[in-house]
C-alpha cells in the first residue's frame, strides 16, 4: 500500500515559504487529480507571488516526487538528494 504523501508536501511547502521570510501572501493555485486505482496523485501548483522574491525560493519535496518546472524561464535545480 503507498503513503499519500500530499498533506505532508503541501504543509512542508508552507513551512518554507514562511522560514524564507515572505512578509506578503503567496497565493497557491492547486490542480489535484487522484487515482486510486493505479495509485496514483498528480498535482500542479501555481504559486504567484505579490512582489517578485528577493531571495532565491527553495521547495524541501520528497524524494520519490517526479517534478517539473511549467513556467518558461524558471529553473529546477536539485540542492541535494539521498539515495
Amino acid at each position: 500500500m503507498k503513503r499519500n504523501h500530499f498533506p505532508g508536501i503541501f504543509i512542508t511547502l508552507l513551512l518554507a515559504f514562511y522560514l524564507a521570510g515572505a512578509r506578503s501572501y503567496i497565493h497557491h493555485e492547486l490542480k489535484v487529480q487522484l487515482s486510486p486505482q493505479d495509485s496514483a496523485l498528480q498535482v500542479t501548483d501555481h504559486i504567484q507571488f505579490p512582489h517578485p522574491p528577493q531571495f532565491p525560493v527553495h521547495f524541501l519535496l520528497h524524494a520519490g516526487l517526479k517534478v517539473s518546472v511549467l513556467t518558461p524561464g524558471v529553473k529546477l535545480l536539485v540542492l541535494s538528494a539521498k539515495p
